[in-house]
C-alpha cells in the first residue's frame, strides 16, 4: 500500500492548494525564504477525519514549525485571517500579499487585515449607508 503522502492524489492536491493560497505561512508570515520549510496542512486532522483527507477546503498552508506545533491537537482555520472574499472588490478572493488590496475596505492601514469584528462593522456601516442613500433618493 502506498503511504498517503506519496500517492499522486496527494502530489495533485497539494500543488492545487500552493496554486492557490501561495507559499506563505498562513498562521505566521514565513515564507522559504525565511529558511522554512512549507507544508500543507489538514485543518481538521487527518488521524481524525480521515474523510476530510482529499479536500482541498480542509487544507492551508503552514511553515513547519505552526504545522508541526499544530499537530492533531488544534483545529485552527488560518485561512480565514489569511483570506478572505471581499465584499468591496467584487467579492475578489485576496490576500494581504496582492496589490489590490488597497482597494479593501476590510483593510486596515497598520498592514494586517481589521479582525473579524470589525469586517463586520465595516460591512454594517457599508450596508446602512448605502441604504440611507437608497432613502434619501
Amino acid at each position: 500500500m502506498i503511504d498517503f503522502y506519496q500517492s499522486d492524489e496527494w502530489k495533485r492536491l497539494r500543488y492545487a492548494v500552493f496554486d492557490r493560497y501561495g507559499n506563505r505561512c498562513m498562521c505566521c508570515g514565513k515564507t522559504p525564504w525565511h529558511s522554512v520549510v512549507m507544508h500543507v496542512d489538514h485543518i481538521k486532522p487527518r488521524s481524525k477525519y480521515p474523510e476530510l483527507a482529499l479536500e482541498i477546503e480542509n487544507l492551508q498552508v503552514l511553515c513547519e514549525d505552526c504545522n508541526l506545533g499544530k499537530s492533531n491537537l488544534f483545529e485552527t482555520d488560518w485561512r480565514a485571517w489569511f483570506h478572505h472574499e471581499c465584499p468591496f472588490s467584487g467579492g475578489k478572493f485576496i490576500n494581504e500579499f496582492m496589490p489590490e488590496i488597497v482597494d479593501c475596505r476590510c483593510y486596515h492601514p497598520t498592514g494586517r487585515f481589521l479582525n473579524i469584528q470589525d469586517r463586520w462593522a465595516v460591512r454594517l456601516s457599508y450596508l446602512t449607508q448605502n441604504n440611507d442613500d437608497r432613502e434619501a433618493a
